[in-house]
C-alpha cells in the first residue's frame, strides 16, 4: 500500500508543517493593520536570512507576507533564504496531473509574490514555481 501525498491546499500544508518542525518559531506579532503585516514581513526573513533558513507559512502559522503598495496582502507558501543574502519565494503546487506545461496563473503567482516583496526592501534574484504529483 502506498502513501498518498495530498494535492492543493492540503499537501502545501503539510510541506509547510516539516519546515516549521525544523524552524524556531519567530516571535509572534498580532497583525492588525497593514503596517503590522509590513514589519512582521520585513523582520521574519532578515533573521532568517542569518540564519540561512527557509520560512514557510501554513494555515495557523504565518511568518511573513508580500505587501502591494496599495495594500494587497499575499501569502507565498515559503521564503528560501539559505544564501544569506535575499529571499527566493517560492510557490509550490501539488497537482494530481501535471500540465505539459504550467498554466499561466501557476507562473504569474510566485512572480508577483517576488515584486511585491521588493515594497519591503528585499531583491529577489528570481522566484521559484516547485510543481510535485500526488502520488
Amino acid at each position: 500500500m502506498s502513501s498518498s501525498i495530498p494535492t492543493g491546499a492540503e499537501g502545501n500544508e503539510q510541506e509547510a508543517q516539516k519546515i516549521l518542525e525544523r524552524t524556531p518559531t519567530r516571535k509572534p506579532t498580532k497583525i492588525r493593520t497593514v503596517l503590522d503585516a509590513m514589519l512582521l514581513s520585513r523582520l521574519n526573513p532578515r533573521i532568517s536570512l542569518k540564519k540561512r533558513e527557509i520560512l514557510a507559512n501554513s494555515e495557523n502559522e504565518k511568518l511573513f507576507l508580500t505587501v502591494l503598495p496599495f495594500g494587497v496582502i499575499g501569502v507565498p507558501d515559503q521564503a528560501d533564504c539559505r544564501d544569506g543574502e535575499q529571499p527566493i519565494i517560492i510557490d509550490l503546487k501539488v497537482k494530481g496531473k501535471l500540465p505539459r506545461e504550467p498554466w499561466f496563473n501557476d507562473k504569474l503567482q510566485p512572480m508577483a509574490y517576488a515584486m511585491d516583496i521588493e515594497v519591503l526592501g528585499f531583491r529577489p534574484p528570481y522566484d521559484l514555481l516547485r510543481c510535485r504529483l500526488s502520488r
